[in-house]
């Protein structure tokens, strides 16, 4: 039963149980209202909760009782009401009727913690000077006083704090320090102070202790004199506690504002041998207080102790002291003194403290230079900006790094004046003007469109981009005129940025300033104007981009041309048509631009999409960045027809060789629905020509799926096949530790145990040409944890060998069982990262990673060398260890070709004729791939079709293999499905079972006859929701795995 938390219960019940009222009482049955607090469901249980709650105080007593029931769903509902009784009735009327039953249940509770606490708890909330001689009585009580204490602590006043101070004097009396120490704090916690609590000082050491941490909470100044001769306590703990209670007992005087009595005490602190940090307490409090503390905060300026310099210069400002005098001090002192004085002096400011502080920017100390110009940043004025922004060109990093954050920080037309002085002074250099154009993008738009406007003239093409940059960053409708004007000045690969600094402008400013210079432009400055308008993507332009695309000016027509193709309207896609015939380059080119975006805003199964696709292909004139456009479209989209005019250009590819390959690579998958034969030929000549890792990637999936294993990066040495464990344990216990026995055969087939959880090995094979296995893919997105990754590789000989490992994190590599690798730490992956010499054995190798992961990505690679030469030895993977247990771990299966109900009865695939897996089988006139798949989970020979076909419900496919038993004769096919099955053997229906339930490894054993040579096995699998997959595994007659022999039907 799920466990409603009070808080949740609470949240819902009090308004409820305060507007019902309490005038019910007298109607309410309260037993079978209790009763009520355990019905079996959620709501009845919260509905005898609301009616015990508007019943109110009344009910309390009967809720009270309940808190000792022995159902926990009753006690845990109690408490629920109990808690909304007791707090609607405090501080109301109802007040003292609560506290007397919770007073009752407080002290018939005994040793029932469950029903003690929370009852103290609640009884804290309402008790008064009624229950205090009650209270009292407890106090002596050894399983409740100490509750009580806390109660009476709750309720405070003189009644209160009589009665524990006569417990306390009781317990000095007969020398109970533990009780004492416990009503020492209760006296604290109320704030007074007592004789009996002045009394405890003179006891053993931890009780004085408790006592010094009691009394100054009164801030009573007659405590003291008795405080202070503690402070020359011989015990050294007491002694400083007494010092701290001092302190603390002043700044209380202080706070309730009792400033005499709080100097006095402070002054006399300040006689006592106080630590550094004591005195800095001390002095910063007297000065507080209204003592004459200046000469002391003088005096711990010069002290040369942090905690005194830093106190007294925060305290001296507050005295105002003149800034020469300040000044005079800074030439002899030494830091931190002379930083204190420097921070003082900014503090002060005016005109004399900048004078004073310019006077310091040449000191030869840099630490006193960053003070300096610190101090300056807090007074903006036209000397001080001047002095902070020529430390910009200062030739100490950390002090420019300073200087450049000031001037980020400091407001002001003073400052933004010395940034433009500075920015336009010819001896200012590069890297600093560059810095100064940065920081005005930080300033009021009028101070900085000026002198940026200045550097985007400028000569230097690095400035004139961050200034472009800049202006953008303003997003002030004050910039547009000016860009504007730029438009014949800039260079080409310039005026992006300066069509995006007038686009950051908000919309609905720049828009109507825009549309009115358009009238009065020249042709430079109404092209930037429509690029800027182009952005916006709002329809009612169309018609000004319609009028603009007729201009004489083709810079004029071609930027008008890109802002229609941002519209979709009907009757653009034929204005660009038209346009892209137009004799002049940069229009038709425009135009071409522009139907290629068109292009990319459709539906990819749009025709309009491809047929312009094709047409840039087929254009002579179009430029490469215009064919990489179209040759990503065509990746998007993936159309069949596309090849004819792509499959050419892999010849000759240029520049756009890897935009050629990944559209091969798409348009592949859909020619391999009907032709995969000639899809796996285009992949593989991808994968000869083709450089770009991504492609390389997606074309060896590809191959994948048509059954034929692309070892991309095997000819490098890498491994490429792999075992996987899921994360076992947090990364500190993988680092320090190993859950698996390391030895020198580790059988992939039995799963690791650990801690009661059983961990199998999965099989990954790498398709990526670098080598990386991606273990967020192969084992889990977590954080903080660590995996396993395991190969057997097959040497001819003995040999030594070069490992040259990449992770992501940490990892540690053992070969047939020895460590010979260990480095846990952060990085990202990269290429032969750490370099590991190993031996190998004549025969089976096993090579065991263990990598542990931080965060964000988590992949690991091994590369095998030998002689500095890639040594590509052979990888032992699952197949053979399926046909060796008779496991079908290959299979072809197809996409969906029907529903669970429609296909219960009714077949798409003729079981008894001849199954061609390079055929699609066709479904209402559409054509549906076999796909092939493997087992990757061979310990139980489960094949996961959500995993390898994706989460689906309510569908059916097609399974097929064939396969060669060992021996021929009867046999056993040992089957689990999830859901539904249908098998045939040799075109023979051999079994079915319709059920909905989970897959089962030999839930059905189906007794067969194996022929001699290649058998054929469909089935048909009927899927509900949820999971879905197979199990299948040839056993001989008494039931033991029959070896088998899987055919290769890839071509």
């Amino acid at each position: 039963m799920r466990r409603v938390p009070i808080q949740a219960l609470l949240c819902t019940i009090l308004v409820t149980a305060l507007l019902a009222g309490q005038g019910l009482a007298q109607s309410y049955d309260f037993d079978s209202t209790i009763a009520g607090l355990s019905a079996s469901d959620e709501a009845g249980r919260q509905a005898a909760i609301e009616r015990l709650c508007g019943i109110g105080v009344l009910a309390l007593p009967s809720v009270l009782e309940a808190l000792d029931d022995g159902n926990p769903t009753v006690r845990q509902g109690a408490r629920a009401a109990a808690e909304v009784i007791v707090y609607g009735a405090a501080g109301t009327y109802n007040a003292p009727i609560a506290a007397s039953s919770l007073m009752t249940a407080f002290a018939t509770s005994g040793s029932r913690p469950w029903v003690r606490d929370h009852t103290m708890h609640l009884l804290s909330l309402v008790a008064s000077n009624d229950q205090v001689p009650a209270l009292a009585e407890l106090l002596d009580d050894r399983q409740l006083g100490e509750a009580a204490l806390y109660v009476l602590t709750r309720v405070g006043g003189p009644a209160s704090a009589s009665v524990v101070d006569g417990a306390l004097g009781q317990a000095l009396q007969t020398g109970d320090e533990a009780r004492a120490l416990a009503l020492v704090e209760g006296l604290g916690r109320m704030g007074v102070a007592t004789p009996n609590s002045i009394r405890a000082l003179d006891g053993a050491e931890p009780l004085a202790l408790a006592a010094l941490a009691s009394l100054p909470k009164a801030a009573d100044p007659a405590v003291a004199d008795d405080i202070l001769r503690m402070a020359l306590c011989p015990s050294p703990a007491v002694a400083e506690a007494a010092r701290g209670a001092i302190l603390e007992l002043a700044c209380g005087l202080l706070a309730a504002e009792q400033t005499g009595a709080a100097a006095d005490l402070f002054a006399k602190a300040l006689g006592l041998p106080l630590s550094v940090q004591e005195r800095a307490w001390a002095i910063s409090g007297y000065s507080r207080a209204g003592g004459d503390a200046e000469a002391l905060l003088w005096e711990a300026m010069g002290s040369g102790e942090p905690a005194l310099v830093g106190m007294a210069m925060r305290e001296l400002v507050t005295y105002r002291p003149d800034s020469l005098a300040i000044a005079d001090r800074v030439r002899t002192a030494f830091s931190p003194e002379r930083e204190g004085l420097i921070w003082m002096l900014g503090e002060v400011g005016g005109r004399d403290a900048v004078s004073a502080l310019r006077g310091l920017v040449g000191h030869p100390d840099p630490t006193t230079r960053r003070a300096v110009y610190t101090a300056l940043a807090k007074n903006p004025d036209a000397r001080a900006a001047i002095s902070i922004v020529d430390a910009l060109a200062a030739d100490d990093p950390a002090l420019r790094a300073e200087s450049l954050s000031l001037v980020d920080r400091t407001p002001g037309p003073a400052v933004s004046r010395a940034i433009e002085r500075n920015l336009k002074s010819p001896t200012t250099p590069a890297d600093v003007r560059l810095a100064l154009a940065t920081s005005l993008s930080h300033r009021r738009a009028s101070e900085a469109v000026e002198p940026l406007v200045w550097a985007a003239r400028s000569d230097d093409a690095e400035l004139r981009k961050a200034a472009l940059n800049s202006l953008a960053a303003l997003r002030d409708p004050l910039v547009i005129a000016p860009l504007l004007s730029l438009a014949n000045a800039l260079a080409p690969d310039e005026q992006p940025l300066a069509v995006a600094a007038i686009a950051a402008v908000p919309h609905a400013e720049a828009q109507p300033v825009l549309l009115r210079a358009l009238g009065t432009a020249t042709a430079p400055e109404a092209a930037t104007v429509l690029r800027v308008l182009a952005t916006y993507g709002d329809p009612a332009l169309r018609g000004t981009f319609a009028v603009a695309a007729r201009h004489a000016d083709a810079r004029v027509a071609a930027a008008a041309l890109s802002g229609l193709a941002d519209i979709p309207a009907p009757g653009v896609i034929a204005l660009l048509s038209s346009y892209a015939k137009d004799g002049r380059e940069i229009v038709s080119a425009s135009a071409k631009a522009g139907l290629l975006t068109v292009a990319e805003s459709r539906d990819p199964q749009d025709e309009v999409a491809l047929a312009t696709y094709h047409d840039t292909l087929a254009d002579p004139s179009a430029s490469m960045q215009t064919k990489r456009r179209a040759l990503q479209g065509v990746a998007r989209i993936g159309n069949p027809r596309s090849l004819p005019l792509v499959e050419p250009m892999l010849d000759d590819p240029g520049e756009v060789a890897n935009d050629v390959a990944a559209a091969l690579a798409s348009i592949a998958k859909a020619v391999g629905v009907t032709d995969r034969a000639r899809a796996i030929g285009i992949c593989e000549r991808i994968l000869r020509v083709s450089q770009d890792r991504a492609t390389l990637t997606s074309a060896a999936a590809t191959l994948r799926d048509f059954g034929v294993t692309a070892d991309i990066a095997g000819p490098s040495g890498f491994i490429t096949g792999w075992w996987v464990t899921p994360p076992i344990a947090d990364r500190t216990t993988m680092e320090e530790g190993d859950p698996l026995t390391i030895t020198d055969h580790i059988d992939p087939l039995q799963p690791i145990q650990y801690k009661d959880q059983t961990f199998p090995w999965t099989f990954h094979q790498v398709v990526d040409p670098l080598g990386v296995l991606d273990l967020e893919t192969a084992s889990a997105r977590q954080d903080n944890v660590g995996a396993y990754a395991l190969t057997t590789v097959v040497s001819d000989r003995d040999r030594d060998v070069v490992l040259r490992i990449g992770s992501d994190d940490g990892l540690a590599v053992y070969v047939n069982g020895e460590e010979v690798h260990r480095n846990f730490l952060d990085r990202a992956w990269a290429l032969d990262q750490d370099t590991v010499t190993a031996k190998l054995r004549a025969g089976d190798n096993q090579i065991l990673c263990k990598v542990t992961q931080g965060g964000a990505q988590w992949s690991v690679s091994v590369r095998v060398t030998e002689n500095d030469q890639p040594l590509v030895l052979p990888q032992k993977g699952p197949r053979s260890i399926a046909e060796a247990r008779g496991v079908i771990g290959a299979w072809w299966f197809t996409d969906r070709v029907g529903s669970q109900q429609g296909l219960r009865d009714a077949d798409v695939v003729d079981p008894a004729g001849p199954i061609d897996t390079a055929k699609p089988v066709m479904v209402d006139g559409k054509p549906v791939p076999w796909r092939y798949v493997q087992v990757d989970d061979l310990q139980t020979g489960y094949l996961s079709l959500r995993g390898a076909l994706g989460s689906q419900e309510d569908l059916g496919v097609y399974g097929y293999a064939e396969f060669t038993p060992a021996n021929a004769g009867r046999a056993i096919l040992s089957l689990g499905s999830d859901d539904d099955i249908y098998v045939w053997l040799n075109g023979e229906l051999v079994h079915r079972m319709n059920a909905t339930r989970a897959a089962i490894p030999g839930d059905d054993q189906v007794e067969v006859d194996l022929r001699d040579g290649v058998n054929t096995l469909l089935v048909k699998v009927l899927q509900g929701d949820g999971e879905w997959g197979i199990v299948a595994q040839v056993l001989d007659a008494s039931g033991q795995p029959l070896p088998i022999e899987l055919r290769d039907l890839t071509h």
